[in-house]
């Protein structure tokens, strides 16, 4: 019987190795502004409009959306964001998050100006007691035609260095794994579309960016008291295989 009470007491041992991240800041942030101007006047200046979240909260779904035309509507410049995320604190730590950053302007004889910026960003920051795995995977994309930019990022890094441990700004899918040192880590997405077209002469422009079913998870790994507990018990099992 001895040695079934020493397993039950080593493996109570193994939870406090086992201690998940935990969540310190989350932003989610979306903006969108317009401005277009034609012969016929200046069109309304909209924007920055903006949905933040700066606060720890696992569901957020938002928008932005910004449109400007000029008085002859020879001008029009449109911009929008959407994201969809979702996060959930305990160990595992997850997160997942979709979502997009896209600007518009049409132009015709007449144009003077058009203009329209677009961002749609994720930045959780949280905090590791022991080197943990984590595992991030998912799907990015931008396009740009007619003078526009767009750019997509998603990045790992310790807080405070200058060097992430991970970081994309290519499209196309990717997933990477590793492990992060007990410490505070910051994880980011962001994406972002913009246009400015001023004089004569103004063409058509668009240019978007998008991240698709990004998902970061970060797993304690087992601490020296689980490792231990695992030794005790196969030593423990060993006598008794052994034994009379």
């Amino acid at each position: 019987m001895r040695p079934r009470t020493m397993i039950v007491s080593l493996a109570l041992l193994v939870s406090p190795a086992l201690a998940g991240p935990v969540l310190l800041e989350d932003e989610r942030v979306l903006s969108a502004f317009a401005h277009s101007t034609d012969a016929g006047g200046d069109g309304v200046i909209d924007g920055p409009n903006i949905t933040a979240l700066g606060t720890l909260a696992g569901f957020f779904s938002g928008t932005a959306r910004a449109d400007s035309a000029g008085g002859n509507f020879n001008s029009v410049s449109i911009a929008g964001a959407d994201q969809l995320s979702f996060f959930e604190q305990g160990s595992p730590f997850a997160f997942n998050a979709s979502g997009s950053a896209q600007v518009l302007t049409k132009a015709r004889e007449g144009a003077s100006l058009a203009e329209a910026h677009s961002t749609n960003s994720v930045r959780l920051l949280f905090d590791v007691d022991a080197d943990s795995a984590f595992e991030l995977a998912g799907a990015m994309g931008r396009y740009a035609n007619g003078g526009a930019t767009s750019g997509v990022r998603v990045s790992i890094k310790r807080e405070g260095s200058a060097d992430a441990l991970f970081e994309r700004t290519a499209s196309g899918s990717f997933s990477t794994s590793g492990t992060l040192d007990a410490g505070r880590w910051i994880f980011e997405i962001l994406a972002e579309a913009s246009v400015l077209n001023a004089g004569s002469g103004l063409t058509n422009a668009t240019s978007g960016a998008f991240f698709g079913e990004i998902t970061l998870s970060v797993v304690p790994a087992p601490g020296p008291v689980a490792v231990l507990g695992a030794f005790a018990i196969f030593g423990v099992r060993r006598r008794r295989r052994n034994g009379p």
